[in-house]
C-alpha cells in the first residue's frame, strides 16, 4: 500500500468534485480527510513506476 498526504494552509478547503474524481485514478483504494478537513490521505494499492501516476486535487479559499 502507498499513501500520499496533502496538507492545506488555513483558509483553504478541498474541492469535493476533485476528491470524487480520485476514484478514477489507477490503483486508488480510498481517501481520508483529517484535522478539520485540512489534511487528505490518499491510499493506493501500489504506485507503479510505469506509467506515471498523477493525481489532481483542487483547493478553494
Amino acid at each position: 500500500m502507498a499513501i500520499i498526504e496533502v496538507n492545506l494552509p488555513s483558509g483553504c478547503t478541498f474541492d469535493p468534485e476533485t476528491l470524487n474524481a480520485l476514484s478514477n485514478v489507477t490503483h486508488f483504494r480510498r481517501q481520508e480527510l483529517k484535522h478539520q478537513n485540512k489534511k487528505l490521505d490518499i491510499y493506493f494499492d501500489f504506485i507503479p513506476k510505469e506509467p506515471e501516476t498523477c493525481i489532481y486535487v483542487e483547493a478553494m479559499r
